[in-house]
């Protein structure tokens, strides 16, 4: 049996998975179509209560493990979750971090049309599998979503996670989970 069908079994009969993002950064509220990636931003001051907000309506859940992104982002969103859950592990998992866009870091739609419009250009022509100059694709983020995915599952005794960051998940498992 395939990691994806595992999760679907795992996720209907012993756990409850609950996938959370970031909360808003200030890249985020500066301009919404820069792209981060990698790059180590900071919640801007309604990103910290949005991640406070989350914590609140997580705090009846019986959460034992969190795994979040090394970035900053995902670290404070789930650090805020964990202060109503102090006996919940926090797990760091590079393999959370998002997608990396590489050159493509940093910029905007605006300004990755100005610089880059051939290479993105290619990438709209095959997203899932367009690896992006010192960057990657969106199957090498697929591969390490499910690096992290494989591992919960097989720790039987977890009831419930919570997993910030890494938005890719949201698109590659819409159906699995519930949040």
């Amino acid at each position: 049996m395939g990691v994806y069908q595992r999760i679907k079994q795992e996720v209907k009969y012993s756990m409850k998975l609950i996938i959370t993002r970031h909360a808003q950064t200030s890249w985020n509220k500066e301009n919404p179509t820069r792209l981060q990636g990698i790059k180590d931003t900071d919640l801007s001051k309604e990103g910290k209560e949005q991640a406070r907000k989350l914590a609140l309506r997580l705090k009846s859940h019986n959460i034992e493990l969190i795994f979040t992104s090394p970035l900053k982002r995902a670290l404070e969103t789930a650090q805020e979750i964990k202060k109503f859950h102090p006996k919940a592990k926090l797990i760091v998992d590079e393999n959370l971090k998002e997608l990396n866009f590489g050159i493509l870091e940093g910029l905007t739609d605006k300004g990755i049309q100005e610089k880059y419009k051939e290479i993105w250009e290619a990438r709209e022509k095959d997203k899932f599998n367009y690896k992006i100059p010192g960057g990657e694709s969106y199957e090498e983020t697929e591969v390490r979503a499910l690096r992290v995915l494989d591992k919960i599952i097989k720790t039987k005794t977890i009831f419930h996670q919570v997993l910030p960051a890494i938005k890719c998940f949201q698109f590659i498992f819409p159906s699995i989970f519930i949040g």
